[in-house]
C-alpha cells in the first residue's frame, strides 16, 4: 500500500514576496524603501539642489 503524503508536500510553495502590479506607484516606492533601508538619499536631494538652482534666475530676472 503506497503512502500518503500529508499536506505540507502536497501544497504550492509561498512565493518569497508578494506579487505587485509595476504601474503602481505606491509599489514601486515600496520596493525602493526595501532596497534602499539605511542610505540617505543623495541622489534625489541632488536633483532637487540643481533644479532649484537653475529656476532661480527665472523667479528673480535682473
Amino acid at each position: 500500500m503506497a503512502a500518503v503524503p500529508d499536506a505540507m508536500e502536497m501544497a504550492p510553495p509561498v512565493p518569497a514576496e508578494p506579487r505587485r502590479r509595476s504601474p503602481c506607484p505606491g509599489c514601486r516606492v515600496d520596493k525602493r524603501k526595501a532596497e534602499r533601508e539605511g542610505m540617505f538619499p543623495y541622489k534625489e536631494l541632488f536633483l532637487i539642489w540643481l533644479v532649484t538652482l537653475c529656476y532661480i534666475p527665472v523667479l528673480f530676472p535682473h
